[in-house]
């Protein structure tokens, strides 16, 4: 009870603070959905970037030399998920590595394990790892409603239920069972779609498993709600009531 008093008369100290003027035009140039955003809303993702900015750990890999920018550009693109959420901060999070390129991770294949080129990566109770080159605005997976930075952070959420499955936590069991159906019908969709040798609106990356689903819907909800409320309205809706924010247009 105590610590929590502490930390939020230390976010109130912080929040009070001026922000550096380079900051609002670092958040104007990274997070893509900016322009769609209301007055109001863009100065609490800026409110939020600002606490995650502070305290969150970031730690570079490689001798690669990390700066203030890309730290924001980190905490402004994470703080877009918590527009309809209050005195959370990823609080979970250990810390946040960053890396110049793209990374190798081992995937197990049965009993073959091989090593596969990855742009990030979230782990159950420990970091979350970006590579720098994948998290620009200009990069591949900043574009066509992709965003790594979200995809990652969204692992983080799944798995706040104690596992990152891609059944996320809801308030009741009605809303907990919706989704897992929902989840299950969409995924069988997706990969009927591909092995039918069609193009589906979402990512073929959805299709590798429950948790991807939901990583790479989580981006298309706030990198391009309107085509996946168009191609996914069920989805959408409900994505809607997990984050408690409607991305779209106002």
């Amino acid at each position: 009870m105590l610590f929590r008093i502490w930390k939020q008369w230390r976010r109130g100290r912080l929040l009070a603070r001026a922000r550096p003027e380079q900051f609002d035009l670092w958040s104007e140039m990274h997070v893509r959905p900016w322009t769609r955003l209301s007055a109001e809303q863009q100065e609490r993702l800026q409110r939020t970037a600002w606490v995650l900015f502070h305290e969150r750990r970031f730690e570079a890999i490689r001798g690669f030399e990390l700066t203030d920018e890309m730290k924001w550009v980190v905490c402004s693109n994470a703080a877009l998920m918590l527009l309809g959420v209050t005195d959370y901060y990823f609080d979970g999070v250990v810390s946040i590595l960053i890396q110049p390129e793209a990374f190798l991770l081992p995937q197990r294949d049965r009993w073959i394990v091989k090593h596969v080129s990855s742009a990030g990566a979230a782990w159950q109770h420990g970091p979350i790892v970006f590579s720098w080159s994948d998290c620009q605005t200009g990069s591949p997976l900043r574009r066509h409603g992709r965003n790594v930075i979200i995809h990652e952070f969204a692992h983080h959420l799944d798995g706040l239920d104690g596992e990152m499955g891609g059944s996320i936590h809801w308030p009741t069991a009605e809303l907990s069972e919706q989704w897992d159906e929902l989840l299950a019908r969409e995924l069988t969709g997706l990969q009927t779609k591909l092995n039918a040798g069609q193009r589906p609106f979402l990512d073929p990356y959805a299709a590798t498993s429950s948790a991807e689903f939901f990583a790479v819907v989580s981006e298309y909800f706030f990198e391009d709600p309107v085509g996946l409320q168009n191609h996914h309205p069920e989805l959408f809706e409900l994505l809607t009531m997990f984050y408690h924010f409607d991305p779209r247009p106002s």
